[in-house]
């Protein structure tokens, strides 16, 4: 994903749109996946949604990279940013979201703010 940080600014760009995401972590689908296989017989003829239980949305992670660098950062929208990935995010339904891989993990999933943390460089 193309997001644009301008430090001197405070600002983080992003093209136009109400996006919402059902991101999830890497270790998150991990767990869920070995909950599935280590009891075979429990999950034969499921279909699971992998996703987060609610959508995040930009607003939210500009709260949160605001904590991160102590001062405020907000939200730019630019029609000028060019970037394939929000033409192909346009197509998709990146809001949909399910309870089931919190379920398979048994807790909650890795929260926004701990899954932008080892990405954070401020």
């Amino acid at each position: 994903m193309s997001i644009v940080i301008s430090g001197a600014n405070g600002e983080l760009i992003i093209y136009p749109g109400d996006w919402k995401f059902n991101t999830v972590t890497r270790h998150d689908l991990a767990l869920g996946i070995a909950a599935v296989l280590s009891e075979p017989d429990g999950h034969r003829n499921k279909t699971y949604e992998l996703t987060a239980p609610h959508p995040w949305s930009f607003d939210e992670l500009a709260i949160i990279m605001s904590e991160f660098a102590g001062k405020p950062i907000s939200i730019r929208q630019d029609p000028q940013i060019q970037n394939w990935i929000y033409g192909y995010l346009n197509k998709i339904d990146t809001s949909s979201t399910s309870d089931d891989l919190e379920r398979l993990i048994g807790g909650p999933i890795t929260t926004l703010k701990d899954s932008v943390l080892p990405f954070i460089n401020m």
